[in-house]
């Protein structure tokens, strides 16, 4: 049975969870023309070779090509590194196709890089990708990367507001290449830093958690690294990428927004002005947001699951035809409806299914 655990209460009636204030971060071009060169340049690449894939029928070259959106989203370091990964496949032997059982909130490091290598490469796509890798390692040179300085600004902002100059910051991010360039940056800027990814065992993983705890200002996590991870003595995320399913989202700032959270929690989504993200984003609340307003807030996480199956077409839509968003976004809304309405007998029964003990067992 699914409950919204945001909506839990004492035994005084008395709400368990703080108010949490979600902010929508747009950041700005502004003195960065070269990363948004890189950021349009890919989109239209994306653009081109997805509407190709998908005539053909190439579901690997597909997925592929909307992880490159993803990773040009998140940082310029993510997506030169796999750019020039997938140039080297040029003359390689094609992996095996790992996409057809894969969704986005399972997608890991080794997913990605399996991926990359996915299916051959046509000398014409080897020329956009060798023109792609040139402007990404110039950008790389020639300029700060804008995330990273929104972000100092959004610390200076938090320091100031808070009163607290160490104030903690939870920083989550999907690709390890951003995460080391994040740690890079703040680390020049004697910041202090911890990291938390998929590849560290429990062990790691304490460690890391007591130190962010007792030192260090900012953790800088993976998804697979935040999962499991109680990090309530902090109250900030910071989505420097965005999950395209709302449930991962949720999940993030779950790590701090739990019962026993002192404090109010403040969630700041990064989206690059005009960009794919931004425009999804834009949308998805709107829409989710008429939906709760609807069925009520204890349906929170049955429409939040829902919506994760129908998000990729409205990624895909802003890629490929931005002008159809709009329709795009309606089709979500009926078909999320549609879905919520079909499953509303099985979710109401499994919401009153009660599980008695096993017999002779006492209660504790």
């Amino acid at each position: 049975a699914r409950t919204d655990k945001r909506a839990a209460v004492d035994n005084t009636g008395r709400p368990l969870f703080h108010p949490r204030t979600t902010h929508l971060e747009v950041v700005p071009w502004d003195g960065h023309p070269l990363h948004q060169a890189l950021y349009d340049a890919v989109t239209e690449y994306v653009r081109d070779n997805y509407v190709s894939a998908r005539a053909k029928g190439d579901n690997a070259r597909g997925f592929m090509l909307l992880l490159f959106q993803r990773l040009v989203a998140s940082s310029t370091s993510a997506i030169t590194a796999a750019l020039e990964r997938r140039l080297e496949a040029l003359n390689s032997t094609p992996a095996d196709d790992p996409s057809s059982q894969l969704t986005w909130d399972e997608l890991d490091e080794e997913d990605s890089e399996a991926l990359l290598t996915t299916s051959g490469v046509s000398e014409l796509e080897g020329t956009d990708l060798t023109r792609l890798i040139s402007l990404a390692r110039h950008t790389l040179s020639a300029e700060t990367d804008p995330k990273t300085v929104h972000f100092l600004r959004v610390l200076r902002r938090l320091q100031s507001v808070e009163n607290e100059p160490h104030v903690k910051i939870l920083v989550f991010t999907q690709f390890r290449a951003t995460q080391r360039d994040i740690v890079r940056v703040l680390d020049a800027q004697g910041i202090s830093t911890v990291t938390v990814d998929g590849t560290m065992g429990l062990a790691e993983r304490a460690m890391a958690q007591a130190a962010f705890r007792d030192s260090a200002q900012v953790l800088v996590s993976t998804d697979a690294g935040g999962e499991g991870v109680n990090l309530q003595f902090a109250h900030v995320v910071v989505n420097w990428d965005l999950p395209w399913t709302p449930t991962s989202l949720e999940q993030r700032i779950g790590r701090v927004d739990r019962i026993g959270q002192s404090t109010p929690v403040q969630a700041f989504n990064f989206a690059l002005a005009g960009s794919v993200d931004q425009r999804v984003l834009e949308v998805l609340e709107t829409k989710l947001q008429l939906i709760l307003a609807e069925l009520g807030v204890d349906k929170r996480g049955d429409i939040l699951a829902t919506a994760d199956s129908l998000t990729d077409n409205l990624y895909v839509t802003a890629i490929i035809d931005p002008a159809q968003l709009g329709t795009a976004g309606e089709e979500f809304s009926r078909s999320a409806r549609a879905e919520l309405e079909a499953t509303a007998e099985e979710r109401a029964l499994l919401s009153t299914i009660s599980v008695a003990p096993p017999s002779g067992a006492t209660s504790p």
